[in-house]
């Protein structure tokens, strides 16, 4: 596993906070997944284990007394090996053998799935979801799939939780989306989506284009984009990227910064090939 990019607070796990312009090696070998969100990256090796570093102020690394750290922590969940990680701006929840979801960190809007209100610095049961088969962090809100159906908590704001309303009240308890067939969830900064059959349906916010569909209209409720065949999708702040059937990656909404790999920094409302060196 290799990381690079900004480390103020050691996010690249690779024992310091000097950033870095090329890949570094990190000290986990034979990893299975990782996930980064706001500073803070995690991974899962094929064994199960979870190990975790950078931001965890506000209980990401679930240890009350490291505020950071530049190396991995490894974090018992249950004492239960860990099928999926997922990591939001300052949250993070993870899925253990059995289906149990478990989360922590910041928890101001409910996305924990408990009463809003101060972080939980050690993972906290997800007790009204059963056989939960994957997890997505956002910024304030999580999204799960489970064997009965998809479900969403924590900040609505824009509308992301997909149940027909728009505002920032809090919902604790995860509410379920009226969408059946769910094959994979997304949380993002302040849209979400999901996969059905290949076919792309997003709810909140669409102010630049997150959607990919070139209609400029954000939805309270999952709403299908047009696009399909896509196998794998990646929400971030004001933009979305898919990676389709036949392995082509797209990306579409803000282009600030040149997030979306074209060359250039022009947003665009419809999907537009990532450019390769």
């Amino acid at each position: 596993m290799h990381c690079w990019g900004s480390n103020a607070v050691g996010q690249l796990g690779l024992d310091g906070t000097t950033p870095r312009k090329s890949p570094g090696k990190v000290s986990i070998e034979d990893i299975h997944q990782i996930a980064a969100g706001g500073a803070t990256t995690c991974a899962i090796d094929r064994s199960g284990r979870l190990f975790c570093w950078g931001r965890g102020f506000e209980g990401q690394l679930a240890d009350d007394t490291l505020i950071r750290s530049s190396s991995p922590v490894e974090i018992r969940v249950d004492d239960a090996p860990v099928s999926q990680v997922s990591v939001g701006t300052a949250h993070v929840c993870a899925v253990v053998s059995g289906g149990r979801l478990y989360c922590w960190g910041r928890n101001q809007s409910g996305q924990l799935g408990r009463p809003a209100g101060g972080a939980s610095h050690s993972p906290r049961w997800v007790s009204s979801l059963i056989d939960v088969r994957s997890v997505s962090c956002g910024r304030a809100h999580t999204c799960a799939v489970t064997s009965i159906g998809t479900y969403c908590w924590g900040s609505n704001a824009y509308g992301v939780l997909g149940i027909g309303a728009d505002g920032s009240e809090a919902q604790e308890e995860p509410a379920p989306l009226d969408l059946r067939n769910v094959g994979s969830v997304y949380a993002g900064y302040m849209h979400s989506a999901a996969l059905v059959a290949g076919r792309v349906f997003m709810w909140g916010s669409n102010d630049v284009g997150q959607y990919g569909n070139g209609i400029p209209i954000s939805e309270l409720v999952p709403t299908y984009t047009g696009l399909s065949g896509m196998q794998k999708l990646g929400l971030g702040d004001g933009f979305s990227c898919g990676l389709s059937e036949t392995n082509v990656l797209q990306c579409w909404g803000y282009g600030e910064d040149g997030r979306l790999g074209t060359g250039t920094t022009e947003s665009s409302s419809v999907p537009v090939p990532v450019l390769w060196p």
